[in-house]
């Protein structure tokens, strides 16, 4: 999936939104790791969202209201 990056790269993004759920990625900590590992391929230049990270917003967006 990191090694993907690069091809997704040349397109020049502002954000990619990546759908993996949480368990595929090897739990809560495996999606912040890979998110991480996804930034940094980016050097920062790209904002990454994995599919857990949005539920986690949406789902604290929900208990503000």
């Amino acid at each position: 999936m990191v090694d993907g990056m690069d091809e997704v790269l040349t397109l020049e993004p502002d954000h990619i939104i990546l759908a993996t759920a949480a368990e595929s990625a090897g739990g809560v900590v495996g999606a912040r790791l890979l998110r991480e590992r996804l930034l940094a391929r980016s050097n920062g230049r790209v904002g990454v969202t994995l599919g857990a990270d949005a539920i986690l917003a949406a789902l604290h967006c929900a208990s503000d209201s």
